[in-house]
């Protein structure tokens, strides 16, 4: 269900991950999915409630909705009432009344960003010094929206600078414990490894540094993490060879 996200999209450079929970060994309903549109990249991460098959059926429905929304709807919001109603839809046609957490992205190449946040984890801005959770309406999930008829679905503008990466996770990373219990600390584990703008290095620390702080180093639920950074256009000349014979050494 999850395509290989595009490594580079116009504007921007993506890596992410998902790994299965190894408890039970059980498939849960985390997913994501990057695409190109008319209106800019676009990106979603979510987390289905619960997990068995229940929960596939539930990403599958979620994913496509997403998928044609994406290139349908000028508006971010737009696309994720499209998803709400297809799970709705669900609920009614299944009796499965699960509900779903996600975060919507619209990404143009100037680094100007759109947020929906439908009752997720909030992202994390990523800079070489420092980390911050990114400020967001909290929103409602998925797959209840005709709960919330009174609130609007709330559209976040932010701009991600040039040396900053944008991290998103599912509780599976945030709800990680170790042996006392504790919570993995995702704005501590991010901070300091001075990685540089490469969302690829940064999701493949991330990944390490869950899975030791991680009882047994075993994730109990499904996890999932998208990162993206600006792609700048190297200037005009700056990686070609120089053209013609080399000159002569003395």
């Amino acid at each position: 269900m999850l395509r290989p996200l595009p490594e580079t999209t116009k504007g921007y450079r993506l890596a992410g991950f998902y790994r299965a929970a190894e408890a039970e060994a059980r498939v849960g309903g985390d997913f994501y999915d990057a695409l190109q549109t008319p209106y800019g990249l676009r990106l979603v991460l979510g987390d289905v409630g619960g997990k068995g098959l229940p929960a596939v059926d539930a990403t599958v429905i979620l994913l496509g909705a997403f998928r044609e929304a994406a290139y349908d709807e000028p508006d971010l919001a737009a696309v994720a009432r499209r998803m709400d109603l297809s799970l709705r839809r669900r609920q009614d046609a299944s009796g499965d009344d699960r509900y779903a957490t996600a975060l919507l992205l619209q990404g143009r190449p100037d680094g100007t960003l759109e947020l929906v946040n439908c009752g997720h984890v909030p992202p994390i801005a990523v800079s070489a010094d420092r980390s911050r959770e990114m400020s967001l309406w909290p929103g409602c999930p998925l797959g209840y929206f005709d709960f919330a008829q009174d609130e609007p679905v709330r559209v976040n503008t932010h701009t991600l600078d040039a040396a900053t990466s944008l991290l998103m996770v599912t509780d599976g990373i945030t709800e990680a414990r170790n042996g006392d219990r504790d919570f993995f600390d995702l704005e501590a584990a991010v901070t300091g490894h001075d990685l540089g703008p490469c969302p690829a290095a940064l999701t493949r620390a991330l990944l390490a540094d869950v899975s030791r702080h991680a009882a047994g180093g075993r994730l109990r639920d499904d996890a999932a993490a998208l990162a993206l950074v600006r792609h700048l256009p190297e200037a005009p000349g700056a990686l070609s060879a120089p053209s013609g014979p080399r000159p002569a050494g003395p």
